[in-house]
């Protein structure tokens, strides 16, 4: 467009120029009069701007084409973090330990319970998060507990352990357009998703979420020690089914607290394209 911009300018400088040089020979001497020339060469730049228009409409228009049709199979993974029933208080504790068979008329707790199915854990240790399918028995034990956990005693004597363990359930739902392929959860300890090395990512199981489907994941800290405190990524890695790969990274954060669990859940969301290891805003 620039060039055609240029040669209209130029154009009738140099047919006036030629016409006003006398020909040095009769065969160049003109048949065509100047306003033949111009005219001739105004409809030569009117069609090489019509021919450049419509190839930069249709280019355009496909490529709004390609991003209707990636919207319109566009995952969303939205988190929610569970209400958890029934823990046990400090007072169940004790009503447990000193008359677990008692028939006293009053209406037993009903039992700690987290009603979904498919359930994967995200266990923290000193190597990082490993992931299974469920927790051992200790581990179920502390998170039906609030700040205490009754321990093995001897006859007739009732003994507690403080219970310093963080426990978050969290419910994966797709709240998007289209199916999230491929679709795995990693939890990482780092400031933030570009400090996260994702290839080679250790996940949970890779599942399809076709919409409106959930998924469940436990973030589990047996020991809520100073060194667990900071922020964690919870990196949700999935694909659109033209390929197309996605990346949305949940901030979960231990911070201090008044009672021994001392952890947030901060719903910092974002999400991105991926092109390898490169994440595209």
């Amino acid at each position: 467009m620039l060039a055609a911009g240029v040669a209209a300018i130029l154009a009738p400088v140099f047919v006036h120029v030629a016409f006003s040089v006398e020909a040095p020979c009769s065969v160049l001497i003109p048949t065509w009069t100047s306003g033949d020339v111009l005219a001739y060469i105004g409809a030569l730049l009117g069609a090489i701007a019509t021919i450049v228009a419509v190839f930069l409409t249709i280019k355009n228009s496909e490529e709004t084409r390609k991003e209707d049709l990636r919207l319109s199979v566009l995952p969303c993974i939205a988190v929610q973090d569970l209400r958890r029933v029934n823990r046990k208080s400090f007072i169940d504790v004790v009503r447990e330990q000193s008359a677990p068979n008692s028939d006293d008329g009053v209406t037993a707790k009903e039992p700690y319970a987290e009603v979904k199915i498919d359930r994967e854990y995200a266990v923290y240790s000193a190597e990082g998060f490993h992931y299974c399918c469920g927790l051992a028995d200790e581990q179920r034990k502390k998170i039906e507990y609030h700040s205490v956990v009754p321990t093995e005693d001897a006859p007739g004597v009732m003994l507690f352990a403080a219970n310093t363990s963080a426990y978050l359930p969290l419910l994966f739902s797709n709240v998007g357009n289209g199916t999230a392929v491929n679709c795995c959860i990693s939890v990482v300890k780092a400031e933030g998703i570009r400090d996260v090395q994702l290839e080679g990512l250790l996940s949970c199981s890779i599942r399809q979420m076709t919409v409106g489907s959930e998924r469940y994941l436990g973030v589990y800290f047996d020991d809520c020690t100073p060194d667990c405190r900071g922020k964690y990524q919870i990196v949700v890695m999935y694909e659109d089914t033209y390929g197309n790969r996605y990346v949305q990274d949940f901030v979960l954060e231990i911070v201090p607290a008044d009672d021994p669990l001392g952890n947030s859940l901060t719903m910092g969301i974002s999400r991105h394209r991926r092109q390898g290891n490169d994440l595209i805003d």
